[in-house]
C-alpha cells in the first residue's frame, strides 16, 4: 500500500505563490517534508506487509556462532515485539559477550554455565506508525526471558533513560564452565529456532551420558544444555554391550514418565559374540518432546541388565520463540 499525500501547491493559489518569491522556498521545504513522510509511511507499510500481518511472526534474525572472540551474529530481520503491537526492523548486528549495553549484555558480565537469550530491543517513541526502524533497534543478550525486564536492564546499563521499551526474544545460547559459548548453528523453522551443536567449544561435548547402567528407573537431567524455553530436544542414544556372549537392552521413557521393562518410548539393544566383540549395537537419534506440565527437562532410562549401558548426547533443541 503506497501513500501519496497532496503537496502544498494544491492548497495555495498559483498567483499568490508567484507574487511572493519567499513563499516558494517555504513551499519547497514543506513539499520535501511531505516526501519524507511519504517515504517513511511506505517503509512502514512494506515492513508490515513483509510480516504478512501475522502478529507472531519473525522474518530473518537468525543467530549464529562467530569464531572471533566472544561474539554472536544476528542476521538482518523484522519481527513483531512481544506485545504484538510494534514491528522491530533491523540490519545485521554483532553482539559481544565482553560488552555491556547495546550489542552486549543487558546487564552484568558473562557468567559460566548460563543460558543467555538473544533479544531485539527497540524504542517505541521512535516508531513510524507501528514500525521501529533499525536506527532505534539494537540487539542484546540477557539471562531474562521477560521483555520488560530486558528493556529495563538495558536502560539502566545505558544510564537510565535511553527509551528502550519494546523487545522480542530471538533464541538462546549457553556458556560453558569458562563462560565461553558452545558452538552452534541456528535454523529458523516457523516460530521455533532449532539450535544445533556443531562440535563445541574446546572440543568438549555440551552434554553426554557415558556408559550409564541401572536396573531401576533413572532420570537424566538435561537442563544444563536445553533451555527452559525449549519444547523439544534431539538426543543420540546408543546401547553398548560388554563381555563375552552378552546382550541386553535399554528402555527410554519421555520427560516426566517412568522407564520400566514395559513402559518405554523406545528400546535399543546390543550384543557381543563369543570373542567379546560387539556384533550388534543399536544407535538412534530421537526428538524428545518436553511436557510443559512436568517439572524439569529430562528423559528416563532403565537397562535390562548390567551387561549393557547407555551412551547419550544432545545434538539440538527446539527453542519456542512464539509470543
Amino acid at each position: 500500500m503506497a501513500f501519496t499525500p497532496q503537496t502544498i501547491n494544491d492548497w495555495v493559489d498559483d498567483d499568490v505563490a508567484n507574487d511572493y518569491p519567499s513563499w516558494n522556498a517555504k513551499i519547497a521545504k514543506i513539499n520535501t517534508n511531505f516526501t519524507n513522510v511519504q517515504t517513511d509511511l511506505n517503509a512502514a507499510s512494506n515492513a508490515i506487509t513483509a510480516l504478512d500481518n501475522i502478529n507472531d511472526s519473525i522474518k530473518g534474525y537468525e543467530v549464529s556462532y562467530n569464531a572471533n572472540g566472544q561474539e554472536i551474529e544476528v542476521a538482518l530481520g523484522v519481527a513483531w515485539d512481544s506485545t504484538g503491537n510494534y514491528i522491530l526492523e533491523n540490519t545485521a548486528g554483532t553482539i559481544d559477550f565482553s560488552g555491556a549495553g547495546e550489542l552486549g549484555l543487558d546487564t552484568g558480565a558473562a557468567a559460566n554455565d548460563t543460558f543467555y537469550h538473544v533479544w531485539a530491543v527497540g524504542k517505541s517513541r521512535a516508531a513510524v506508525g507501528r514500525v521501529i526502524a533499525n536506527t532505534s533497534v539494537t540487539f542484546v543478550l540477557s539471562t531474562s526471558t521477560v521483555a520488560a525486564t530486558v528493556a529495563s536492564n538495558l536502560n539502566t546499563t545505558l544510564g537510565g533513560s535511553p527509551g528502550y521499551d519494546k523487545a522480542r526474544r530471538l533464541g538462546s545460547i549457553r556458556t560453558d564452565g569458562s563462560a565461553n559459548r558452545y558452538k552452534f548453528i541456528q535454523q529458523a523453522i516457523g516460530f521455533v529456532r532449532r539450535t544445533t551443536f556443531t562440535g563445541v567449544n574446546h572440543f568438549a561435548s555440551p552434554f553426554e551420558v557415558n556408559d550409564a547402567t541401572g536396573a531401576v528407573d533413572t532420570t537424566v537431567d538435561c537442563s544444563g544444555i536445553v533451555p527452559a524455553t525449549a519444547k523439544a530436544f534431539t538426543v543420540e542414544l546408543a546401547c553398548y554391550a560388554t563381555g563375552v556372549s552378552k546382550s541386553g537392552s535399554v528402555n527410554i521413557a519421555l520427560h516426566g514418565q517412568t522407564a520400566s521393562a514395559t513402559n518405554r518410548f523406545l528400546q535399543i539393544e546390543s550384543a557381543t559374540d563369543a570373542g567379546g566383540n560387539v556384533y550388534f549395537r543399536e544407535t538412534v537419534s530421537k526428538i524428545l518432546p518436553i511436557d510443559p506440565g512436568e517439572a524439569g527437562i529430562n528423559f528416563h532410562y532403565i537397562t535390562s541388565n548390567t551387561d549393557v549401558s547407555l551412551r547419550a548426547n544432545i545434538t539440538e533443541y527446539d527453542d519456542d520463540v512464539s509470543l
